[in-house]
């Protein structure tokens, strides 16, 4: 597998991707932010997900000082919950797919950058609202609770009003240059459901799905992937260790990446910018290089089955362009 190179129309539209994933991380932090100071038995870095869960038993009970708050500002629990999950939907697009999605309709000739670029701008306004109006919340229902708000707001906000400055736009496309791998990294586990007929094999599936799907298959004695990896005399050991490392860096870059950065700015640490970009590069070497390694995996078996896995479905790259922007959809007979 190939990593076509990257345009200048491609930098700038991963720098918006940059900031609206900014944007995410710190809304995850007011969530779980708000989540600790209503279940103050959780630790200081519980992830968002388990952090938001508790919230949201918490919000189903309509006698708790945050459903009192909430209705004194005009909401209701259920309401917050639907907004929220709204949120959640649009960002696992933005994690998972979006990107790989804009290099598909670019090369197929039928991307708009100024869509996309609206995209972003307008899932940075949302999460930044939900963000300001989550941290609003925070300090009105530790009031309640008779305890001190104690809101950690990192400073991100140079990296929107400095947005023109070279060195904010290079960290920021370098960023979402890094998430392009590591969503081309995900979409090779989905290849190996594909050309090794794993169960799960759905192209719809979510990432966390496919990953325990190859999880299982290579750990289980039995699992038809670790059987043919064993045959090709691989190791699945080492593909399971491989894979497990990336899954928490992949972690990482999508949930703490600018957080870190921040924290590391506020020390007063000098170096923080440059560090920050060196992780980015590496982490985008690796990935792509992790990338290559599953799917030449994939391509072994494909290549097995006489099937081309550069082949396109039948489908020429006009029909393509047509579907991607929404103007046809594929015949039956295709």
């Amino acid at each position: 597998m190939s990593h076509e190179p990257l345009t200048q129309e491609d930098l700038d539209v991963f720098a918006y991707y940059g900031r609206t994933m900014a944007s995410v991380q710190q809304f995850e932090l007011a969530v779980t932010q708000l989540a600790r100071l209503i279940h103050p038995q959780l630790s200081e870095d519980v992830p968002f997900a388990h952090a938001w869960n508790r919230m949201k038993r918490h919000l189903r009970n309509s006698d708790t000082p945050l459903a009192e708050q909430l209705g004194e500002v005009g909401n209701t629990p259920q309401e917050m919950l639907e907004r929220v999950n709204y949120l959640l939907t649009g960002r696992e697009n933005l994690a998972h797919e979006f990107l790989l999605t804009y290099m598909f309709e670019r090369n197929v000739g039928a991307v708009s950058l100024a869509e996309r670029i609206s995209i972003l701008q307008g899932a940075e306004a949302d999460f930044l609202e939900w963000r300001n109006f989550v941290n609003a919340l925070h300090g009105d229902v530790a009031r309640k609770l008779g305890v001190a708000s104690e809101v950690q707001d990192l400073p991100l906000e140079d990296t929107r009003d400095d947005f023109e400055q070279e060195y904010v736009r290079t960290l920021l496309s370098t960023y979402g240059a890094t998430m392009h791998a590591v969503q081309l990294w995900e979409l090779s586990l989905k290849g190996l459901l594909t050309y090794f007929d794993l169960q799960g094999d759905d192209e719809d599936a979510a990432f966390d799905d496919i990953w325990e799907t190859v999880e299982r298959t290579l750990t289980t004695a039995a699992g038809p992937l670790r059987r043919r990896l064993e045959e090709q005399g691989c190791a699945p050991e080492g593909l399971h260790e491989d894979l497990e490392t990336f899954r928490e860096r992949r972690n990482e870059m999508a949930h703490e990446f600018f957080l870190d950065y921040a924290r590391i700015r506020r020390s007063g640490d000098p170096e923080a910018h440059g560090a920050a970009l060196a992780l980015l590069e590496g982490m985008e070497y690796l990935f792509l290089e992790q990338y290559a390694k599953l799917g030449a995996l994939s391509d072994d078996k494909a290549a097995e089955r006489g099937w081309d896995p550069k082949d396109l479905g039948g489908l020429t790259e006009e029909e393509l362009r047509r579907i991607a922007l929404g103007e046809d959809e594929p015949s039956q007979d295709k």
